[in-house]
């Protein structure tokens, strides 16, 4: 009798759990891309940042200290919007910007950083439950224009994280449509 009660109650954690990861998968192939903190420092996650950073190799060489301006800013908690010439290597810049965040301050050990799509599908994308520090990452700003609710997705991933930053990027020549979307 104890040993059938034992065993319903296992069993009902696991659906839980098992149901909590499948809406956690669906939010994230919605979403765009995950990548966790130890990933990300160890470049587990080199397809994701190939797809992101067109070229993308291992070795980097720091444009003019724009990583530690930009670690800077979000070690002060503050998001960070970075603005420059395509090809420039704005996106890369944030990218090695995180990993020193992530590899010098262990409060953003848990982080995960999320690349948003430049999707439609994005804007249902609803966090299932609390997702701890959470970076948000919008990289060419202007491509969400007239496509993603932007305000309503940081809306959503503030109200599920326990601390979220944002990190964006965007092409000098298109700042003015993201003034005008």
């Amino acid at each position: 009798m104890l040993i059938d009660i034992i065993e319903k109650i296992i069993e009902a954690i696991i659906k839980y759990f098992q149901e909590r990861r499948k809406r956690f998968k669906e939010f994230v192939s919605k979403v765009g891309y995950k990548v966790t903190a130890d990933e990300l420092l160890e470049y587990r996650a080199v397809d994701v940042l190939r797809f992101h950073i067109p070229g993308f190799m291992e070795k980097y060489y720091s444009i003019k200290g724009w990583d530690d301006r930009i670690a800077e800013i979000l070690r002060g908690g503050r998001s960070v919007l970075v603005k420059g010439e395509a090809g420039l290597g704005k996106t890369r810049a944030c990218v090695e910007a995180l990993r020193r965040l992530f590899k010098e301050h262990k409060e953003y050990k848990d982080a995960t950083v999320f690349f948003a799509k430049h999707s439609t599908e994005v804007n249902d994308a609803v966090p299932p439950g609390k997702l701890g520090t959470v970076i948000l990452f919008l990289d060419d700003l202007d491509k969400y224009a007239g496509k993603v609710d932007v305000p309503g997705l940081i809306r959503r991933f503030r109200n599920a994280s326990r601390r979220l930053l944002l990190v964006s990027t965007c092409r000098a020549e298109a700042w003015n449509i993201v003034e005008e979307d």
